[in-house]
């Protein structure tokens, strides 16, 4: 339970630095008055825990903070967008004891507000001065062809479902 307890401490003091971050690349050339739909889906919670290893891993090397902001920034919103587009194929209609973003605006602005996310993660990394957007497009696409996937078996287990109904009846 000590460890935990600890484990815990750490990414609080982590989030409290780089949530600020995540806020300012989010909202970042969006219209003011979508400030707090695009802020949605960071402030319902998570342990940053991405954003955490990043920063750990930054220091075990000898970086700096400051180095690594950014980029745990990017890592963050990354994942965030997923449990946006995640939640809405799912049909979820709570994460963190919260509503869903588009359980909440609509899906139809959850859909937009996932372009935002899409885009802050290219923002995060030009901030960063790093030559990491070949990865992160990788991440992103290979995430993407994921959810294809399972839309697809979905799909083809409800078609075969309602073929073996028509058999048996």
């Amino acid at each position: 339970m000590a460890l935990e307890n600890e484990l815990n401490l750490v990414l609080a003091k982590f989030r409290k630095i780089v949530d600020p971050v995540i806020k300012r690349v989010l909202i970042s050339g969006v219209d003011k008055k979508f400030h707090d739909i695009v802020s949605y889906q960071i402030s319902t919670g998570g342990k940053r825990l991405r954003p955490a290893l990043a920063i750990i891993s930054c220091l075990a090397l000898g970086g700096k903070i400051k180095d690594v902001l950014y980029p745990a920034a990017g890592l963050e919103i990354l994942h965030n967008y997923t449990l946006i587009i995640d939640d809405m194929i799912d049909n979820d209609q709570e994460r963190r004891g919260k509503p869903t973003l588009w359980s909440k605006f609509g899906e139809s602005i959850a859909q937009c507000v996932g372009i935002d996310y899409g885009t802050a993660v290219f923002q995060a990394a030009k901030l960063a001065h790093l030559r990491v957007l070949a990865t992160i497009e990788k991440n992103m696409a290979e995430r993407g062809y994921g959810e294809h996937h399972w839309v697809q078996a979905e799909d083809y287990l409800q078609k075969f479902y309602r073929a073996l109904k028509e058999r048996v009846a």
